[in-house]
């Protein structure tokens, strides 16, 4: 039973292998590329969240996924009203937080 698996395993790395070189290659590539930025961010994400940064980090990736999508979108958006824009919620973001500091004390 696990050996008829492992031949067929073995059978079809066999032909990604010689038949989709450029492919494999390029996958490779940007699975380590993505490893590589995994490993790297995974400690800073951690120290961020032993600070208590939850309103940076969700911020950060609040900036990021919006840019990734407005990206994908057919409309064209041109690149200074998008910086106009994360500075407007960067200062939002900003003002938010120092009441919510200020309500604190």
């Amino acid at each position: 039973m696990w050996e008829t698996i492992w031949n067929q395993f073995v059978r079809i790395s066999d032909f990604i292998f010689l038949t989709m070189r450029k492919e494999l290659f390029i996958f490779l590539t940007v699975f380590l590329f993505i490893l590589i930025i995994y490993l790297v961010i995974k400690p800073i994400i951690r120290l961020l969240i032993a600070l208590e940064w939850e309103l940076f980090l969700s911020f950060f990736i609040a900036i990021i996924l919006s840019v990734f999508i407005l990206q994908r979108l057919p409309v064209m958006i041109e690149k200074e009203y998008l910086i106009y824009t994360i500075v407007a919620f960067s200062i939002y973001i900003a003002i938010r937080r120092s009441v919510a500091l200020l309500k604190k004390d």
